[in-house]
């Protein structure tokens, strides 16, 4: 009898030993779906920045060439007077 009782708490405790390692991959798991959905976030938002900033390049490089044309004009009118 007392056997059987032993027997059946050490099927028990194994039990719990294949949950509790169970448990651990699940909440492994879990932590990387929530790092990879972190890291999805901070690549759009870095994506949203780098969208931005090519249209300040380009807004600037625009205002640049306008400035240079207004520079030759300038030193042209200046020139012929």
């Amino acid at each position: 009898m007392r056997e059987s009782r032993v027997e059946s708490l050490l099927g028990q405790i194994e039990d719990m030993i294949l949950d509790y390692h169970a448990l651990r991959r699940q909440v492994r798991g879990a932590g990387q779906w929530v790092e990879v959905s972190r890291l999805r976030r901070e690549k759009e938002i870095l994506e949203a920045e780098n969208v931005q900033l090519r249209r300040q390049h380009q807004e600037i490089r625009e205002r640049l060439d306008r400035l240079l044309e207004q520079i030759c004009i300038w030193e042209q009118e200046g020139h012929n007077t």
